[in-house]
């Protein structure tokens, strides 16, 4: 050690640099940095760590202490989250007025006299922008989006707290919804706001992700609340994990004016929870309108359609009624000849027979009273004989005419039919002979139950 040296105590060096400072920092300077460290002691006052990080890998490249005393706190704090809707915490990136301090026996500090919200705000801005670069980037911003929600979004997953206004406001537009509408809703709870916000958030989309099939959609909703408690829908994995969900994902988060990442990347975004539950209920009021247009179109196409049926059959019923007519009449002038023939013989023959019977009597009454008395007994059995005749001549007669009406009836076109036989015609004309057709008639073949139309591919005579 050179004896010209100086040595100095430590409170010597200490307060020696405090000089220098001073001097060298008598008015207040303008001082970036983010948020590391904030803590609100018992007595007001408000102590922080300033860190600067290098922009490549967000490494710490400097640290200093800060202090807003109590006086300038109470003033500073609800001016900053006036003006920029966020809270001061941790992670954010400030621009303060400061004096530079150094004491003795603490050392080197920071003493905050003002903030600029403005510079924050950019930031935060600047965030944003960056993070919904990168989703653009990586393909993911509109893969949401892309998905087709369900006509009837029935089953619902909630992403809320249970105890949060909102999600009382969604559940009662569901449950009283004018129209009777029936939906599933699942909830599971998260933490909406606050640094635990994040995890909670997607902790809770594992959990649907784990039963994604018993769902048709994801409702994400909280009430309103400070601008600052929508961090953590500007977060890059809240955002990312959304917009790569693999269902629709409907957000409902409370707030008018801002638009968060996760509304943008979200399939639907709602102003707040009870807008997502009319969404939801109109979408279902929309299906049940398609299906009653649905239904009026096929009932109007229905009746159309057996009108044009109905049309159809007349003019078929109408080609085959002449020959089915024609058969018909022939077949009842029969019977009618039959019947009509029948009472006559029947009369003549007991015409016949009852005069018999009377020239028998007048010739008995012209006997002697002994001859009659002798023959009456004979008499008796001629008239017994003749009633034989009679009934048997009657019972053959009937039998005839049973055996006429049976012909008739197997002779009608509806039993020749049922027999499994057909009457098949062209334009409307019975078909005898295939000598008669040619390719490509369209002839019509009728059974007991039904018609058929058949078009003529090849005509074969009988050898």
């Amino acid at each position: 050690m050179s004896m010209n040296e100086t040595t100095y105590t430590l409170l010597q060096l200490n307060k020696l640099v405090k000089s220098v400072m001073t001097e060298s920092f008598r008015e207040t300077i303008w001082v970036t940095g983010e948020i590391h460290e904030m803590n609100e002691n018992s007595s007001g006052h408000c102590y922080l760590e300033l860190v600067e990080k290098a922009e490549k890998n967000d490494q710490i490249i400097a640290r200093a202490k800060a202090t807003i005393w109590v006086m300038t706190w109470r003033m500073l704090k609800p001016y900053f989250e006036t003006a920029t809707g966020q809270e001061m915490q941790s992670g954010l990136k400030v621009m303060v007025n400061v004096s530079v301090e150094f004491h003795e026996l603490y050392g080197y500090s920071l003493n905050i006299k003002d903030i600029d919200p403005i510079y924050t705000l950019g930031d935060l801005e600047k965030k944003k922008a960056e993070i919904i670069r990168q989703l653009e980037e990586e393909g993911v911003f509109d893969m949401n989006k892309s998905l087709d929600l369900d006509p009837v979004p029935q089953r619902v997953a909630v992403i809320s707290s249970k105890s949060a206004a909102g999600y009382q406001d969604f559940m009662h537009q569901i449950e009283s919804n004018p129209y009777g509408y029936e939906f599933s809703i699942s909830l599971f709870d998260a933490v909406m706001q606050g640094k635990q916000a994040e995890a909670s958030i997607l902790n809770a989309l594992d959990k649907i992700y784990a039963r994604i099939k018993n769902f048709d959609a994801v409702v994400l909703i909280r009430g309103g609340g400070s601008k600052s408690d929508l961090n953590c829908f500007n977060s890059y994995m809240v955002a990312s994990h959304i917009a790569q969900f693999p269902i629709p994902v409907i957000t409902g988060i409370g707030h008018e004016r801002d638009t968060t990442i996760a509304d943008m990347v979200a399939h639907t975004r709602m102003k707040t929870p009870t807008a997502v539950a009319e969404f939801l209920i109109s979408h279902f009021e929309a299906f049940e309108a398609t299906l009653i247009e649905a239904e009026n179109q096929l009932y109007d196409l229905a009746v159309l359609q057996m009108d044009r049926e109905n049309q159809n059959l007349f003019k078929l019923v109408s080609r085959m009624h002449p020959a089915i007519r024609n058969k018909m009449t022939y077949e009842n002038n029969k019977t009618t000849r039959y019947g009509a023939l029948l009472p006559g013989l029947s009369k003549n023959y007991l015409f016949r027979n009852s005069l018999i019977h009377k020239t028998l009597i007048r010739e008995l009454r012209n006997l002697p009273k002994a001859y009659f008395l002798a023959t009456k007994e004979k008499d008796k059995q001629s008239q017994l004989s003749l009633k034989r005749l009679v009934k048997n001549s009657l019972e053959k007669e009937d039998y005839k005419l049973n055996y006429k009406e049976d012909t008739t009836q197997m002779h009608h076109p509806d039993q020749i039919l049922r027999r499994g036989f057909a009457i098949v015609s062209l334009n409307g004309k019975m078909i005898k002979s295939v000598k008669t057709l040619k390719k490509s008639d369209i002839i019509e073949t009728k059974f007991s139950d039904g018609r058929i139309e058949s078009i003529v591919e090849k005509v074969r005579f009988s050898d």
